[in-house]
């Protein structure tokens, strides 16, 4: 898992690491405490998801990844006061209904 972890970095680091650094700012200390917070979180869902494809079926499991989608939705709905567009809504019930099938099988 933390080999994957390592070339998935690897990669991002390679693709926007010379450009990042062209436009880098240094941002306010909490802020960049919120964002370490970020990456330490996206560390461990990403972790997870990798362990939970090593154990389960990735056709169940893939689906259910997908609900993040509507996780990232809700929260901005219920946060940032964003209204989904229609087509969003119609997204999510898509992703909401493939996780459903997903879990009967």
């Amino acid at each position: 898992a933390w080999l994957l972890m390592m070339y998935q970095t690897a990669v991002g680091l390679v693709a926007i690491g010379p450009w990042a650094l062209s436009q880098w700012v240094w941002p306010a200390p909490a802020t960049f405490a919120l964002l370490c917070g970020i990456g330490c979180l996206s560390v461990l869902g990403n972790l997870a998801m990798i362990l939970a494809l090593r154990h389960g079926e990735a056709g169940v499991i893939a689906p259910i990844d997908f609900t993040r989608a509507v996780f990232a939705g809700l929260f901005a709905f219920l946060l940032l006061a964003e209204v989904p567009t229609p087509g969003a809504l119609a997204g999510t019930g898509l992703i909401v209904l493939g996780a459903l099938v997903a879990l009967r099988r």
